[in-house]
């Protein structure tokens, strides 16, 4: 004969073949939340035997949670027969969601890189929520940094560092220096032939200045002017010089002569009177 088991109208188990002297088989069948079990069994006239059509009601007890509910999975809660343990009931637990906690920097911004901040679950600890923080604004020093010196040939070169990346955020050209010249120098000319040229060499980049001293055309003509009107007054002065000396000699010349002349007489008397 043949053997059937139904649960709630459900075909849970069938063995065939069952004889006098077959062995019993044990059947162990989940009946939780089942309300009427039906075994059949068809012999070989083909009758039908309904061993037990009802089941005994079980008596439902707490409800206990056999799988915890997480943030993200559900969990599963169950009532238990009183008297045989068996599961009378199955009920689901709805997933708890998330926590989020507040943010939590992972990465400092700087000035040179964007940061990061991220929002998690205070329970599972999953990261909910990822934003990036901007680049922080350079600060630069106070002072500048001379990257190159000027020259009297070429501008120069300072700049100011960022104070936390050292990064150049500001450059500025430096003013060339001035030249640092010698001493004038003639370099062509005279006073006779104008103009005269002058120049100056700077020490350190050999730069030439050069300049004219003298552009004027008349300078020639006008120291001869002077040189001979110098010349005319010293012959004027001279002559005149010598005139006078002339005129004096003639009237100490007469004057001589007279005394002279008194002086023979004298003489010729004094001579006569002996005789």
């Amino acid at each position: 004969m043949n053997v059937q088991i139904y649960l709630d109208d459900q075909l849970a188990f069938e063995q065939n073949g069952i004889g006098w002297n077959t062995e019993p088989v044990e059947v162990n069948l989940n009946v939780t939340n089942v309300k009427t079990m039906k075994i059949r069994v068809v012999g070989r006239e083909g009758y039908l035997c309904v061993v037990d059509d009802n089941l005994k009601a079980h008596t439902p007890g707490e409800w206990e949670t056999e799988i915890e509910a997480t943030c993200e999975n559900a969990g599963k809660k169950v009532q238990r027969c009183t008297e045989c343990k068996a599961i009378c009931n199955i009920s689901e637990l709805k997933p708890l969601g998330h926590t989020p906690g507040d943010w939590k920097i992972e990465k400092e911004a700087t000035c040179t890189a964007e940061g990061k901040r991220t929002k998690c679950c205070t329970v599972c600890k999953k990261v909910l929520e990822e934003e990036k923080i901007d680049k922080l604004e350079h600060e630069e020093e106070e002072e500048w940094f001379e990257l190159e010196s000027p020259t009297c040939t070429n501008e120069g070169t300072r700049i100011k560092k960022c104070i936390y990346c050292g990064k150049a955020v500001k450059t500025e050209n430096i003013p060339k220096t001035k030249h640092e010249f010698g001493e004038w120098i003639t370099a062509e000319g005279s006073v006779w032939n104008a103009p005269i040229v002058k120049k100056r060499i700077c020490n350190v980049c050999n730069a030439e200045e050069v300049e004219n001293i003298y552009t004027w055309v008349w300078v020639k003509p006008v120291v001869l002017l002077l040189l001979f009107i110098g010349v005319s007054t010293v012959i004027i002065i001279n002559l005149k010089k010598k005139k006078g000396t002339q005129t004096i000699s003639e009237d100490q010349r007469k004057s001589h002569r007279k005394k002279k002349r008194e002086k023979r007489t004298d003489e010729d008397d004094i001579f006569n009177s002996y005789h």
